[in-house]
């Protein structure tokens, strides 16, 4: 079994790519504009979890059931 270049934790892939961007930014070559991308894509990365969680958990749907006390 190969092991995979990036982990499938959402939480580590994201430090990982902080770091990425971080050794990227002492780059004097990686313009501001590119580093800036990179950090807005991280973000709407990290972001989009708590979306997709909302949308498959959305509302509960609750409803009334027929019955009484008993």
């Amino acid at each position: 079994m190969s092991a995979k270049p990036f982990p499938t934790d959402r939480r580590m892939l994201a430090a990982q790519m902080c770091h990425l961007l971080a050794y990227s930014a002492e780059d004097p070559s990686v313009s501001l504009e590119h580093l800036g991308k990179a950090a807005k894509q991280i973000a709407e990365f990290l972001l989009s979890e708590d979306a997709e969680l909302e949308r498959h958990l959305g509302s509960p749907r609750l409803r009334v059931i027929d019955g009484g006390r008993r």
